[in-house]
């Protein structure tokens, strides 16, 4: 080999080591470290020593425990959070007994805390928050920021937000959480799911069974958990009818699920702020349950007669 390709060569290995150099992760050495600091042994209880898993209850308070694991030379400002309400005057925060946490340091009444690790030292500290989950948390706010009555939605809420002042540090937990109004619905829904898959009946009635159960669930998406409710409460336990059925009692039926099938439309019409097509569409509806419910009373079922009428009740408040 020459010397002009011995010097090429050594150019070619001289740039391949510098991009294997480059292409290597490198951060500060403090970086590194803060990147450890990680939190374990994390639980939610109930404040009778229960643990608990998702969804949590708006308005019912909880514990959570948590450890936070930091590794010697962390030189940074750890902060928690979280999204939750205080319980009355109780602090948040039960504090680990630290040499840089203490009462004048840090206020454990606030929804935000703040301490700097000692650097010289690695630690499990074991910390406790106790917080309640807002009353309000699956209500919907409209652009005024006033609550929408009448709409629950489930949401997702943070419970414990880790953070530090470098950046480097970064965690949370988070659950979902319902009301009263999302329970009942599926409660109710797991309750009426049982009874349409253990019922034999007419097979034109049982679809239009499920058909229904389909719309309380797309009505329930939308928020109105108290309307799917009563949607599923209009189904039957027992009694459904037995082929034969005649073509009269079907043409009632049908008539009926079709006009509750309105009631998705209905909300997409309120949703989107469109009220007086949807009091226009509610009240010409309202008509035609009248027709079906006499109909339906007349062939002798005063049962399905009267959970239709309450459909209309609940069309006619809806429009309100």
């Amino acid at each position: 080999m020459n010397g002009r390709n011995r010097t090429l060569v050594s150019v070619i290995g001289v740039v391949a080591l510098i991009s294997l150099f480059l292409s290597l992760p490198f951060a500060p050495a403090e970086a590194q470290q803060a990147a450890r600091v990680v939190l374990t042994d994390y639980k939610v209880q109930t404040l009778d020593g229960r643990e608990t898993k998702e969804p949590l209850m708006a308005g019912s308070s909880y514990i959570a425990e948590f450890t936070l694991e930091i590794p010697k030379g962390v030189r940074d400002t750890i902060t928690f959070r979280t999204e939750l309400n205080r319980v009355g005057t109780e602090p948040y925060w039960a504090l680990p007994t630290y040499k840089t946490i203490n009462p004048n340091t840090v206020n454990a009444g606030r929804n935000q805390i703040s301490f700097s690790p000692d650097p010289e030292a690695e630690g499990k500290l074991k910390f406790a928050l106790k917080g309640q989950i807002p009353e309000d948390v699956t209500s919907v706010r409209d652009l005024d920021k006033k609550i929408i009555p009448g709409i629950h939605l489930k949401k997702s809420i943070k419970l414990l937000i880790l953070s530090s002042e470098s950046g480097t540090i970064r965690d949370e937990r988070a659950m979902q959480a319902i009301d009263k109004s999302i329970e009942t619905y599926q409660n109710t829904l797991a309750a009426k799911r049982e009874v349409v898959e253990g019922q034999q009946g007419e097979p034109e009635f049982v679809k239009l069974i499920g058909a229904l159960v389909k719309e309380a669930q797309a009505v329930a998406n939308a928020g109105y958990t108290d309307t799917a409710t009563n949607l599923l409460k209009a189904i039957p336990d027992r009694g459904w009818p037995q082929p034969p059925t005649s073509n009269t009692l079907l043409y009632g039926i049908i008539g009926a699920v079709a006009v509750i099938a309105l009631l998705g439309f209905v909300m997409m019409f309120k949703s989107r702020g469109e009220v007086g097509s949807a009091r226009s569409v509610i009240e010409e509806q309202v008509g035609k349950l009248d027709v079906v419910s006499v109909k339906i009373g007349r062939l002798g079922d005063k049962v399905l007669a009267q959970e239709i009428n309450n459909v209309k009740e609940e069309l006619d408040g809806i429009s309100r």
